[in-house]
């Protein structure tokens, strides 16, 4: 439709560009200024460009009937770009407006959480007063719970892998602890779930494996491939284990993640320390390519910083 209007212009007058270089201007000065200031602008630049090069030009292939297809082709445009630019404009300052009201609503209810979680947390402390052990345990998972909330908050309900293992292992020290995989980024549940899990590890490792000795020692490994995480922890310079008479929580909590992500776990303990190693399918094929890209492309070897990572077991202040 545009050629045929443009082919029936050109057999009227073949010159219809003088007005071209007052089209940017109008984009420009409509996204920038508004509908007023282009109009203006726009009507400025169609008197110029009439004074300063329609009218002198004494070209008798240019008649009265060019000039009138110019003028109205030129106020046409100008119409159509200032009405474009202008919904634009209001569309992109309503969703400024609208992204200013998530947030606010966004970080109110992460402070209306943040103390939720410290009441419960003041509560298990008198409940429970007479269990430390019981107390301790309950009060860590809480605050990981309100750590992991903290990041997707940050992050607008996603996070990077890495991230998560920055918080929860780096103040450990990287001498003890290596870590090495490609970074990805993680969505809400998945996680809130990997937190959990990465945390339980960690405790135990704290409590009464490798990190609770002076040469013990962490390796942490992981690959992202078609979706599909494969992770191995081990824990190395550990002696005297024995296997546990029952199942706990840290058991139960690798069962329950590796069925929520059709995948499996294996848990060993050697002479040397405990070996987990764990399979799950976090995402679809296709849809792990854009969350892989959205993260790092490179292997991780060391903690991008000790000081972000945050002690599991500290209490929730309330802001």
């Amino acid at each position: 439709m545009a050629t045929a209007i443009r082919v029936l212009l050109g057999e009227v007058g073949p010159e219809s560009t003088v007005f071209a270089p007052y089209y940017a201007a109008t984009v420009v000065i409509a996204l920038v200024c508004g509908w007023t200031s282009a109009a203006i602008s726009a009507l400025a630049g169609g008197i110029l460009a009439s004074l300063l090069f329609l009218l002198p030009d004494k070209d008798p292939a240019r008649g009265p009937a060019t000039i009138v297809v110019s003028l109205g082709l030129y106020g046409a445009s100008s119409f159509v770009i200032i009405w474009s630019a202008e919904s634009y404009r209001r569309l992109t300052l309503l969703l400024q407006e609208a992204d200013k009201v998530r947030s606010l609503l966004s970080n109110e209810l992460a402070h209306r959480l943040k103390n939720t979680l410290t009441v419960v947390q003041t509560v298990i402390r008198y409940s429970v007063n007479d269990q430390p052990e019981l107390r301790n345990k309950l009060c860590a998972r809480i605050a990981a719970l309100a750590d992991t909330n903290d990041v997707l908050i940050r992050a607008q309900g996603s996070s990077n892998f890495v991230e998560l293992i920055d918080r929860e292992l780096a103040h450990f020290g990287s001498s003890r602890v290596h870590v090495s995989g490609p970074d990805f980024n993680c969505e809400r549940e998945t996680l809130t779930l990997l937190s959990l899990l990465i945390h339980e590890l960690a405790t135990n490792a704290a409590k009464y494996g490798a990190l609770a000795t002076a040469t013990g020692s962490l390796h942490l490994e992981w690959s992202l491939v078609s979706g599909r995480l494969d992770m191995t922890w081990r824990e190395r310079g550990v002696t005297g284990l024995s296997a546990p008479g029952s199942k706990g929580f840290g058991t139960k909590l690798l069962d329950a993640v590796a069925k929520r992500f059709n995948g499996s776990v294996h848990v060993e303990l050697a002479s040397g320390g405990l070996t987990c190693r764990l399979t799950l399918q976090l995402f679809e094929p296709d849809h792990s390519d854009s969350l892989a890209d959205a993260g790092s492309d490179h292997q991780v070897v060391a903690f991008p910083s000790a000081s972000a990572a945050i002690h599991s077991s500290k209490s929730i202040a309330a802001g």
